[in-house]
């Protein structure tokens, strides 16, 4: 109850636990929402096969952007929010989570594979679009974006526009560093 969820599988060592006490008897839904749509994985489908290494299917490599991934974290008013990344519907939404309403979204022009990680009030996140955003959970405003690759014309990547060069990783923050794609970049004084 009230425990930060702030990155992809719970902390920066991606363990998916935290340890707290969960209080026995009935539970209820408190609310849903049918907001975003269902999931569209960067490759869907195996390959048809490879005639240069003789092969006749290679089943897909990459599945970890096959479902949404909720980040839960307190905002800098104090304000829990439930933050989903979404590949179909190319953003982020950030839901209050006590009354289920939506406390903003913010569109992009390509999808967000991954859950972002969250530090300080500040949602860190990579797109399809080549770009690192560092959002302000108070109102899902851009604080700053950066470049990983070069700025090349986008590309056809399963039917949507991408950059050539996507960010298809989660995020990492580690000593106030931002590290993507084995990259290390400054965190922007953020």
């Amino acid at each position: 109850a009230n425990a930060d969820w702030a990155s992809y599988r719970g902390n920066s060592q991606r363990t998916a636990y935290s340890e707290q006490g969960v209080p026995a008897g009935k539970w209820s839904m408190a609310w849903d929402s049918e907001l975003l749509a269902a999931p569209e994985a960067a490759w869907p489908a195996p390959a048809r096969g490879c005639l240069w290494q003789n092969l006749d299917k290679i089943e897909s490599r990459l599945t970890a952007d096959v479902g949404l991934v909720p980040v839960v974290a307190r905002g800098p008013s104090g304000r829990w929010l439930v933050l989903v990344a979404s590949t179909s519907d190319n953003g982020m939404v950030a839901w209050d989570a006590s009354s289920g309403r939506v406390a903003w979204e913010l569109g992009l022009e390509a999808p967000v594979r991954f859950a972002p990680e969250v530090r300080d009030g500040v949602a860190y996140f990579g797109a399809d679009d080549g770009l690192v955003r560092a959002v302000s959970l108070d109102d899902g405003s851009v604080r700053w974006s950066v470049r990983i690759g070069p700025d090349l014309p986008w590309i056809f990547g399963n039917g949507k526009l991408i950059s050539p060069h996507p960010i298809r990783t989660s995020v990492l923050l580690h000593d106030g560093k931002l590290l993507v794609h084995a990259g290390l970049f400054p965190s922007q004084g953020v």
